[in-house]
C-alpha cells in the first residue's frame, strides 16, 4: 500500500493523509519514549497508556501489526508481565520505523 492507496481508504486527499501519518509516527515515537522511560520505573500504568494510544491510532490507519503489538504491550503490562513487554516494545518500534521508512516519513528515533 502506498500513501495515495491509504488517502483513497481513509477518503482523504494526499497531503491530509501524508500530515496525519507524520503526527501518527511522531506521537507513536514520543509514546514508545514514555513507554521505554516506563519501563525502566515499572509503571505498568504508563505503560499501558501509552500502548493504549499506539493501539488506537494504528487501528485508525489499518496497521494491524501495530495496533496488535501495542495491544500486546498494553495486556501484558496489565498483567505485570514487563519482561515480554519489554520484548515486545522492541517489535513495536521496529514497526513504527518500518511505517515511517515505507512512507518515507522524516523522522528522529531517540535512543
Amino acid at each position: 500500500m502506498d500513501i495515495k492507496q491509504l488517502a483513497i481508504d481513509l477518503e482523504l486527499e494526499e497531503n491530509e493523509c501524508r500530515e496525519l501519518l507524520e503526527l501518527f509516527i511522531n506521537t507513536g515515537i514520543s509514546d514508545l519514549t514514555v513507554m521505554k522511560s516506563a519501563m525502566r520505573e515499572c509503571d505498568t500504568s504508563l505503560i499501558m497508556s501509552a500502548a493504549h494510544s499506539i493501539k488506537g491510532a494504528a487501528g485508525n490507519f489499518n496497521f494491524f501489526a501495530l495496533s496488535s503489538a501495542a495491544a500486546e504491550i498494553e495486556a501484558n503490562a496489565r498483567r505485570e508481565q514487563l519482561e515480554t513487554v519489554r520484548e515486545s516494545i522492541t517489535i513495536l518500534e521496529n514497526l513504527l520505523n518500518e511505517a515511517a521508512s515505507f512512507f518515507s516519513i522524516e523522522h528522529i528515533m531517540p535512543g
